[in-house]
């Protein structure tokens, strides 16, 4: 087992090897490319900085547009408000719509799925086209409604 660390947390075997390099000098001095990319790097530090500047000097600042007349605006805060409430109205109806199959449809299905009823084949078959077409035309209506709720 190895000694305890010195501070509250032991360290990392990069640590040491560092500081065993400071303790017997074998740590090289930067070279000499080193040295030039440090200085470039701050160079372009600087230019940056710079071209920042420049930037922001050269941007014209926004000019204010003038207040609506009141008539225009006020016909723009109905319209908005409008549109707003046809939206509320889709959902709510796609909401509602979701939830609710007329009882006719509902009625129609269970007829034609219910393994009871003894009709003959063509009598049955008819009663599925039916059902079929009742289902469809809801299930476009449930989605035309879902799709102006997303609009």
């Amino acid at each position: 087992m190895g000694r305890p660390p010195i501070g509250k947390v032991a360290m990392t075997a990069a640590e040491r090897v560092q500081r065993y390099r400071l303790k017997h000098g074998l740590i090289k001095p930067p070279s000499e490319a080193q040295v030039r990319i440090a200085e470039l790097t701050q160079k372009l530090k600087e230019a940056n900085a710079q071209i920042a500047q420049l930037k922001g000097a050269l941007t014209k600042p926004k000019t204010k547009k003038p207040p609506l007349p009141p008539d225009e605006a006020r016909e723009r805060k109905i319209k908005a408000l409008t549109t707003q409430v046809q939206n509320l109205r889709t959902v709510i109806q796609a909401i509602v719509g979701r939830a609710s199959m007329p009882r006719a449809t509902l009625n129609a299905i269970a007829k034609a799925l219910h393994p009871d009823r003894k009709l003959s084949e063509a009598e049955r078959e008819a009663e599925r086209e039916m059902a079929l077409k009742l289902f469809t035309s809801w299930k476009a209506d449930k989605d035309m409604v879902a799709r102006r709720a997303r609009e």
